[in-house]
């Protein structure tokens, strides 16, 4: 086990079964580790992060809101195991899987944004349509009396 930051292959990842030692593996674990850095930063950002934010209103739900209230708990438990996994895959400390992690999140992130983005035309619009049946913003009718 290394306690500095390297670039050769001679590691473990992850596992005592998952020794990288040569360079071939070394490249391997890198595009595995950018792959995965991807797909758990967009679970991560489209899913769980607006699970997480769970119920905010102080309304008596009663039951409803508790089982918001768990869905957020166990969304957020799932969020903090995909950044334990990436920190502990970051403690190989080989730079080159390190970098991987990074580029990898920074797709996965720019993966969210455009999801984001065409989420938000679509509900954008749907409000617009009620606005007109409504006759106005605040859902007061406006015309002649």
């Amino acid at each position: 086990m290394h306690g500095y930051f390297f670039g050769d292959p001679g590691f473990y990842y992850l596992f005592e079964g998952w020794f990288v030692s040569t360079t071939s593996q070394l490249i391997g674990a890198c595009f595995g580790t950018l792959a995965l850095a991807v797909v758990l930063t967009v679970i991560s950002g489209s899913f769980l992060k607006p699970l997480a934010k769970g119920s905010r209103s102080n309304g008596g739900g009663g039951g409803a809101t508790l089982v918001k209230d768990l869905i957020s708990g166990v969304a957020i438990v799932i969020d903090s195991l995909f950044h334990y996994v990436l920190m502990l895959i970051a403690m190989t400390y080989n730079g080159w899987i390190l970098v991987a992690i990074v580029v990898g999140m920074g797709m996965g992130h720019v993966v969210n944004l455009i999801v984001s983005r065409k989420r938000t035309p679509l509900s954008s619009g749907v409000e617009e349509k009620e606005k007109d049946k409504s006759g106005g913003d605040d859902g007061v009718e406006t015309g002649c009396h």
